[in-house]
């Protein structure tokens, strides 16, 4: 259609003008073809679209155009060779730009070029976008292929599904991930990949299905390529039932290890959910004359084998749900301020000529502070009488090995996490509160004690004879009338190695909570508790170890009252220091109102 400019004007772009005969103007003719020609082209559009023309619908010509209909067309030919019906109005030649929408009818096949033919025009060539041939699947059967004539071939602009076959250049790819079966044993995967992988670079992915559950961390060997770990999308390392047999992981290597894409949920999934904690001694109560020997609440165990002696790492979440009052030293008597987390042995001669050692970590009393510390196989020898921990010795004696000792006490009421860590081969021992260490003390070189020997070990009180034999053997009893106020929850005890804080906790928008310990090696007397399962006072239930290794813990006096849904990373206990009772001016890196003191002296 073109313009028609009015009647009688020579310009064949005039404008046309309105009547103004005040003026002198006289208003443009418009010949019979400018009404006419604008009406059939609109009619025509309708008409090609598939429509009828009607007078009283205005909305044809854009239903015309937004349905698609005038361009798109029915493949009635075979595989690799399209033909459609010829447009409304007809093509006389491909012109490029020309765009086609074609419901195909056979799917692409191996062995000859795709083409496409309109009417009774020659077929042209269907290429891919950067001008190699169709591969097979590149169009489905039932696929609308939506096609664009560029001058010389119509280019395919959405592939189906292709591979990466072909030559040159190729755009679009059928992503195949490379997959095989397990060949390994539990833990150590081993994927014989054919073809073999050219390379393991950062964001090589692959599919490997498993031949055995895990039990732990994993790690990987595809073809010849060097051993890598597994590890979940935050680094932690895999936990037992990650993986069950005939599972399909998918891994994809990120430089420095295969994170694991693809995983089923297992009971330690990290992070961990709020969990549980046992209250030891009621938090009110005082030692003396209120536990009387033997009622003291704590956990027992003999182990059957020793462990590692010189080396070790026990982490555990305390919490004081009561602030300890200082008591009046004289009249209450050292015990009630003293309180015993961890014990291992038999206490020594100062109990009644009872000529053992014992290995414990805890609070020791006084009547100004108290001051946190270990005794490493000691044979507490006598006091001397009864002083402030800040004047006196505490005990210590240099053949008796008490060397961890830090002044001050927590007096807060909220949740912290403590590390307690020794290694005797290097000559020292360690402990760690909320991230930080408070202090450090030397122990005898190659010193070893009852700790992770075949003797009695309590959580919650102090060893020593004149109690219950623990396990029926020996003269490591407990309990005795020393144990703790506290609560525990999370405590994890590593056998034969030295690991920071880190391992067991971090902080999370400034609260230190807990992490998944089942990552970890725990060595042949190292033990996981969490206190999952109250519904009985048993080794099997309460005191279950949960790292697999076995090592059940005894309750003693324990009740279900003791179980507690109190636990680190609470938001009413958030992981800050109270007001402390020392003051000074304290070394760097140490929280406010904590001194470290290296040794006997003060």
């Amino acid at each position: 259609m073109k313009y028609n400019q009015p009647w009688a004007v020579s310009d064949p772009n005039a404008p046309y003008v309105n009547a103004d005969h005040a003026n002198g103007i006289t208003g443009s003719v418009p010949p019979a073809a400018s009404m006419e020609e604008p009406q059939r082209e609109l009619v025509n559009i309708v008409a090609n679209s598939g429509q009828t023309p009607i007078d009283d619908d205005l909305e044809q010509v854009t239903r015309a155009i937004r349905g698609g209909t005038l361009n798109f067309r029915i493949d009635q030919g075979t595989a690799n060779n399209m033909v459609v019906a010829q447009l409304s109005p007809p093509i006389t030649e491909y012109e490029a730009g020309l765009e086609l929408r074609v419901l195909v009818a056979h799917s692409c096949l191996a062995g000859s070029p795709t083409t496409i033919q309109v009417g009774d025009l020659a077929p042209a060539t269907v290429k891919r976008l950067q001008g190699t041939n169709l591969q097979p699947n590149d169009v489905l059967a039932g696929q609308i292929a939506d096609l664009v004539y560029d001058g010389n071939n119509f280019q395919l602009q959405n592939i189906g599904i292709a591979d990466q076959a072909g030559n040159g250049n190729v755009d679009r790819y059928e992503i195949t991930i490379p997959y095989v079966h397990d060949t390994g044993t539990a833990n150590h995967l081993i994927g014989l990949y054919s073809p073999a992988l050219p390379n393991i670079n950062e964001g090589r992915t692959v599919e490997i299905k498993l031949a055995n559950a895990t039990t732990g961390p994993v790690d990987f060997k595809p073809n010849n390529f060097p051993v890598h770990p597994v590890a979940h999308p935050d680094g932690s390392a895999m936990f037992p039932g990650d993986g069950v047999v005939n599972q399909i992981w998918l891994l994809v290597f990120d430089g420095v290890e295969w994170q694991l894409i693809s995983s089923r949920p297992t009971i330690f999934a990290a992070p961990k959910p709020k969990g549980r904690s046992l209250q030891f001694m009621d938090p009110t109560a005082g030692w003396y004359g209120t536990y009387p020997w033997g009622s003291v609440p704590c956990l027992t165990r003999r182990p059957t084998v020793a462990g590692n002696r010189k080396t070790w790492s026990w982490s555990a979440f305390v919490r004081f749900p009561v602030q300890i009052p200082k008591p009046w030293f004289y009249s209450s008597y050292q015990y009630d301020s003293r309180e015993v987390f961890v014990s291992a042995g038999d206490a020594g001669a100062s109990w009644g000529g009872c000529a053992g050692d014992v290995t414990c970590l805890g609070w020791e009393g006084g009547d100004i502070d108290t001051a946190m510390n270990t005794y490493i196989a000691s044979t507490y020898g006598p006091r001397g009488g009864y002083g402030d921990p800040d004047t006196v010795s505490m005990g210590y004696n240099p053949s008796e090995h008490m060397g961890t000792y830090t002044v001050g006490i927590l007096k807060d009421t909220r949740w912290h996490h403590l590390l307690w860590t020794c290694d005797s081969t290097i000559g020292e021992s360690r402990i760690w509160l909320d991230g930080v260490e408070v202090t450090y003390g030397p122990v005898p070189a190659n010193l070893v004690g009852p700790w992770n020997d075949v003797r009695g070990h309590a959580i919650g009180c102090e060893t020593g004879c004149g109690s219950p034999a623990i396990g029926g053997i020996g003269s490591d009893g407990a309990p005795t009338w020393l144990g703790t106020r506290c609560r525990m929850a999370e405590i994890v005890h590593i056998d034969g190695a030295v690991l920071p804080w880190t391992a067991f906790a971090q902080n999370v928008g400034g609260v230190i909570v807990p992490k998944n310990p089942m990552s970890l090696t725990f060595g042949t007397n190292g033990y996981y508790l969490n206190f999952s399962d109250g519904s009985a006072m048993t080794s099997t239930t309460l005191g279950k170890d949960y790292s697999g290794n076995g090592n059940n813990y005894t309750p003693i006096n324990m009740t279900a009252s003791r179980i507690h849904d109190d636990y680190p990373g609470a938001q009413d206990n958030t992981e800050t220091f109270g007001p402390y009772t020392n003051g000074g001016a304290w070394p760097n890196g140490l929280p406010p109102g904590w001194t470290s003191v290296n040794g006997p002296g003060h």
